[in-house]
């Protein structure tokens, strides 16, 4: 599933970025997000972490770490 694929499955009121940690062949991105999700209309809290690793000076790929929303209630 692409970023775009993400983005467009749901409303992301705000979108942050609480963290970027460098190391010598990657870098990681924490990012934390307001959304709701097309499918449920739920808002929810919703933090990641990309890890980026680097080669020849260009980011070579790219891997997503979450723990999904859940709702409160």
């Amino acid at each position: 599933k692409s970023c775009q694929a993400w983005l467009d499955s749901r409303t992301v009121h705000t979108a942050d970025v609480h963290g970027v940690h460098v190391g010598p062949d990657s870098f990681v991105v924490e990012f934390a997000y307001d959304v709701t999700p097309h499918d449920t209309s739920v808002r929810a809290p919703w933090c990641e972490a990309a890890v980026y690793r680097v080669r020849g000076g260009r980011i070579a790929d790219v891997r997503f770490y979450y723990a999904p929303p859940v709702a409160a209630g």
